[in-house]
C-alpha cells in the first residue's frame, strides 16, 4: 500500500507540477487542475475507514503520501486535508467534498455556536471547511467550520508564500460538531499537524540533496567539477545526513502514529525535521553558491518551505521545552522508558 500510494502522489505531481505552476501559486493562483486530480486519486481520505468512503490505510502507509508532497513543494493543502478527514472520521463527522484544512487553534464554544479567531490557518481562504477545536469548559469538542462564514478574514502569506490566513467566527453555527473520542485530547491537532510537517520537511531535504549533489557535479571550476573537491564532498554528506535523520525521525512518529499527549515520536520527529530543515538549507545554499539564490533556479521553491515548516505546529525550541519540562517534571527515572517507546507517564 505504502509503494502504491508513493506511486499514485508522484504519477499525479510528476504530471501536473512544474514551474511555472509553482510561480502561479507563489502569485495567488489556485491549481484547480492539479487539485482535481488529487481528490478524484483518493489521497486525501487515504486515513478515513472504508465504511465512512475512505481507503483505511495506516499511517505508516501513507507517510509516502506526505513525503512525495514534501518532495514535489506542492502548493496545495493535500497533507492539512488527509489529517483534517482523519480527525472528522474519528469523531464519526462526514467528511465534506472540497478543500478541507486544519488549524492548531481552539474555539469556544457556547450554546452550540463557536466565537474566536483562528490565526496562521494553511490555506484558509481557499479552503471550503476548517476542521478545529473548541473548548467548553473542560471538554474539547472537534468542529467542522465553512470558511466563507467567518466574520472576517486577514490573508498573510508565509516565506513560501503559502497562505496563513487568519479566520474570525463570532457565534457562528459549525457544520458539524462532536466531542473528541478518550484516544485524543485537545493537542491532537497540533500533533497532527506537526505529524505532517515533519515528513513533508524530510521530503524536501531528499529532494534538495538530489538537486545539490547534480549540481555539484555539473558545476566545474578550475577545470574539473566541484564534487571532486573534498571539502564539497564533506558538505554533501552532511546534507544527507540531515535527509536520512529527518526521514528516519518522521518515518518513526508515522509508524507509532500516537497522538496520546504522553507519546514523544512527534516531537521529536518535529524537532530533529525542523533542525535538518535549517542546517540542510544552509548546506544546499552553501554549496549552491550565488545561483541558488536566483530566482530562475528552483532550489528556493524548496529551501523557503522548509524554513517556513520548521516554524508551524510547533516550532524545535517549543517541542524541546515540552519534552524538557515533561522529563524535569516526572524525573531521570521516566526518561528511559520514554525513550524506548513507553513514552512519559503524564502528559507533555
Amino acid at each position: 500500500m505504502r509503494n502504491l500510494f508513493a506511486q499514485t502522489a508522484e504519477k499525479i505531481f510528476e504530471h501536473q507540477i512544474s514551474t511555472a505552476l509553482r510561480e502561479e501559486a507563489d502569485e495567488g493562483i489556485w491549481p484547480e487542475k492539479l487539485w482535481r486530480e488529487i481528490s478524484e486519486s483518493g489521497l486525501t481520505m487515504a486515513l478515513v475507514r472504508e465504511a465512512a468512503g475512505g481507503v483505511n490505510a495506516s499511517f505508516g502507509e501513507s507517510f509516502s503520501i506526505a513525503l512525495v508532497a514534501g518532495k514535489f513543494a506542492a502548493p496545495v493543502p493535500l497533507v492539512e486535508n488527509m489529517i483534517a478527514n482523519y480527525f472528522l472520521d474519528q469523531c464519526s463527522i462526514e467528511c465534506p467534498a472540497g478543500v478541507t484544512t486544519l488549524s492548531k487553534e481552539v474555539l469556544i464554544l457556547a450554546q452550540g455556536n463557536v466565537s474566536g479567531s483562528l490565526a496562521d490557518v494553511p490555506f484558509g481562504v481557499k479552503s471550503d471547511y476548517i476542521v478545529s477545536l473548541a473548548q467548553h469548559g473542560h471538554a474539547s469538542h472537534l468542529v467542522l467550520l465553512k470558511s466563507s462564514d467567518a466574520v472576517s478574514a486577514k490573508k498573510r502569506l508565509n516565506m513560501a508564500r503559502e497562505p496563513r490566513d487568519t479566520l474570525t467566527f463570532d457565534e457562528t453555527s459549525p457544520v458539524a460538531i462532536a466531542p473528541l473520542p478518550s484516544h485524543l485530547d485537545g493537542t491532537a491537532l497540533l500533533r497532527g499537524g506537526a505529524l505532517m510537517r515533519s515528513a513533508q520537511i524530510s521530503g524536501a531535504l531528499e529532494e534538495i540533496t538530489n538537486m545539490t549533489a547534480q549540481y555539484a557535479g555539473e558545476r566545474e571550476q578550475f577545470g574539473r567539477p566541484i564534487v571532486k573537491f573534498q571539502a564539497i564532498q564533506q558538505l554533501i554528506a552532511q546534507l544527507a545526513e540531515q535527509s536520512v535523520l529527518a526521514h528516519t525521525s518522521a518515518d518513526r512518529a508515522f509508524h507509532d502514529a500516537d497522538f496520546n499527549p504522553n507519546s514523544i515520536s512527534i516531537p521529536v520527529a518535529k524537532i530533529i525535521s525542523s533542525e535538518s530543515a535549517s542546517l540542510g538549507s544552509a548546506l544546499a545554499h552553501s554549496i549552491h553558491g550565488a545561483i541558488g539564490f536566483t530566482h530562475e533556479y528552483s532550489l528556493h521553491f524548496f529551501t523557503r518551505r522548509l524554513w517556513s515548516w520548521r516554524a508551524e505546529f510547533g516550532t524545535a525550541t517549543y517541542w524541546a521545552d515540552q519534552l524538557g519540562n515533561a522529563a524535569c517534571r516526572q524525573g531521570a527515572d521516566s526518561i528511559w522508558p520514554a525513550i524506548t517507546g513507553h513514552g512519559f507517564a503524564e502528559q507533555i
